[in-house]
């Protein structure tokens, strides 16, 4: 099959006619001669994408196809002209019908097996992760896309063995301690003086035995972080300045007493 005449490395769309059944194939490319030569080159290992076009040109041979040019455009006009040619033409031997998009493509179970393998691969590779992760620090979203996003997600559900995943995940980074419960406060406006006010209140309260003894089994054998640790040593000495204050006001109300007395 030998196109007449013969195109050139210049843009636009181009079709692909089956004598014998008058069915057709439209597309486009920035260099119309290299596009042909590649389906020629591709239609005749028997390997072509398109299984309806390979069929085709199995069943009824190569010289039973034609290939002409249907019009010279700009790069930057491919896809609109394009997806006319679809609209107007209707290519029976064309998948998909929308230029530029892969919607109507159908795989097999061992092509998207493969897809799965490919990509599992691809994120488990270290050098690979990292470029990921550099290309999206620093990334930010605009609030419309935000809001796409979060439509996008909403009502969404997860198959158990992903749910269960994310779960473990997160257990090890807290490092084996159970979840933290959200709290309904989260993002609250406080008030000005609302510190002092709930300081005011865990003075005045009382607990129990029973509650005293589960904090204190809690606790045990928990480990302190640093900044755990620095506190309570900050609070060990401010209570030890506490109580010797506390004292010397006691020896001096005490010996006031005794002078009085005498």
């Amino acid at each position: 099959m030998t196109p007449n005449p013969w195109p050139g490395n210049l843009s636009g769309i181009y079709v692909f006619t089956c004598r014998p059944t008058g069915k057709i194939y439209v597309g486009s490319a920035k260099k119309l001669r290299n596009r042909f030569l590649n389906h020629r080159k591709i239609l005749r290992l028997g390997t072509h994408p398109n299984y309806r076009f390979q069929q085709a040109w199995i069943k009824h041979g190569e010289e039973s196809f034609d290939f002409r040019v249907l019009l010279v455009c700009e790069p930057k006009d491919l896809l609109m002209y394009e997806q006319r040619a679809f609209d107007i033409l209707n290519p029976t031997i064309n998948v998909l019908k929308i230029a530029g998009s892969s919607l109507g493509r159908i795989y097999t179970p061992q092509a998207y097996a493969n897809i799965v393998a490919g990509n599992r691969k691809r994120g488990a590779d270290p050098e690979i992760r990292a470029r990921m992760s550099a290309a999206a620090k620093g990334r930010t979203f605009s609030p419309e896309h935000k809001e796409k996003l979060r439509a996008a997600l909403k009502g969404r559900s997860r198959p158990r063995d992903v749910i269960e995943k994310i779960i473990a995940t997160k257990a090890l980074k807290r490092g084996g301690r159970p979840p933290a419960k959200s709290s309904p406060n989260k993002g609250r406006g406080r008030a000005p003086d609302w510190k002092e006010r709930i300081a005011a209140l865990m003075r005045v309260r009382v607990i129990s035995a029973e509650t005293r003894a589960k904090m204190s089994a809690w606790q045990k054998g928990k480990p302190l972080t640093a900044a755990q640790l620095e506190a309570r040593r900050k609070g060990g000495v401010q209570r030890g300045k506490k109580r010797g204050a506390y004292r010397k006001r006691r020896a001096d109300v005490a010996s006031s007493q005794q002078a009085t007395l005498f």
